[in-house]
């Protein structure tokens, strides 16, 4: 991940990437799959280009964030 990337939790259902040192205002990616609300997203600590989301769906998702818009793993749901 770059220094100036962070990732946005939305009420929407979507994560968003934004990249300050292109835009300050226009995310640079969407990543979609949350069917609820999502209250937190976090970046690993080890692993570059990681984040993981938690939701109102009882989902967390893990995303690559340098790749696909889609997650790459999904725990929890009902």
């Amino acid at each position: 991940m770059k220094q100036n990337e962070f990732v946005t939790a939305c009420e929407d259902k979507l994560l968003r990437l934004f990249d300050f040192s292109i835009s300050e205002t226009v995310p640079v990616k969407s990543f979609e799959g949350h069917t609820a609300k999502i209250y937190n997203v976090v970046y690993s600590p080890v692993l570059p280009n990681i984040v993981a989301s938690g939701s109102d769906d009882k989902t967390i998702r893990i995303w690559r964030i340098d790749q696909s818009s889609s997650p790459i793993s999904i725990c929890g749901g009902e």
